[in-house]
């Protein structure tokens, strides 16, 4: 079993920043408010997420009614290479379809490009909604592949 996903890319050409919102930039202090929200997800959405990824990298989140609502974020940053992975993407299920995923992504992606670096990211193909949100801030199309769990079979070679 694969999942059919697109590698999508975006640089200051291409970016096409979203309305800009309330979103902030995330701290430590956020910690605990950013593990709440993840927990509302789907097995496996939180495990997406360590602590390290906050302090190293950059988030950026949305509160409405003093609760953290949505958020974005990166799996890792890396100036030497001018590059940097955004996921943790996450808005509330009680807040989705109002736009606060894009604000999040467009704070998160701007931060980016303003530090000289190219952002990328994996998404599935199947994941409509996502797939027009990075395609409405610009992101493009680098590449298609499969992910899946492979299985090593040891044997006569």
């Amino acid at each position: 079993f694969a999942d059919r996903m697109l590698r999508l890319v975006v640089d200051a050409g291409s970016f096409r920043p979203a309305a800009h919102g309330a979103a902030f930039r995330l701290r430590m202090d956020d910690l605990d408010a950013l593990q709440t929200l993840y927990g509302h997800g789907e097995a496996g959405d939180a495990d997406a997420f360590a602590p390290y990824q906050l302090e190293q990298g950059v988030f950026y989140g949305l509160m409405v009614d003093g609760k953290l609502v949505s958020v974005a974020g990166t799996h890792l940053v890396s100036p030497s290479y001018g590059l940097a992975a955004l996921g943790n993407v996450f808005p509330h299920p009680a807040y989705r379809g109002r736009g606060y995923a894009s604000i999040c992504t467009s704070g998160v992606t701007a931060a980016l490009l303003a530090e000289g670096l190219d952002a990328v990211l994996n998404v599935n193909e199947a994941n409509g909604p996502a797939v027009h949100l990075y395609r409405r801030l610009g992101y493009l199309v680098y590449c298609r592949f499969l992910e899946g769990i492979g299985e090593r079979k040891m044997g006569n070679k």
